[in-house]
């Protein structure tokens, strides 16, 4: 694993972690996700395209957590 990839997956920790807050898109989750998609060379999404529920999300829905 390289330094990048260390990089990104405590980003994407990080935006996990405030998402499981349930404090919705704040400034620092808006800004990690930038950053997510500038490293990953993510552009904007296009007119007509659509999210994948199962890559939109991976993590597990607080309501079906015990």
């Amino acid at each position: 694993m390289t330094n990048d990839d260390t990089a990104l997956s405590l980003m994407k920790m990080a935006l996990a972690q405030l998402d499981r807050r349930g404090r919705g898109a704040t400034a620092t989750a808006v800004h990690l996700q930038a950053a997510i998609d500038a490293a990953t060379g993510a552009g904007p999404m296009q007119p007509g395209e659509l999210l994948d529920d199962e890559e939109a999300f991976p993590f597990e829905p607080l309501a079906s957590r015990q």
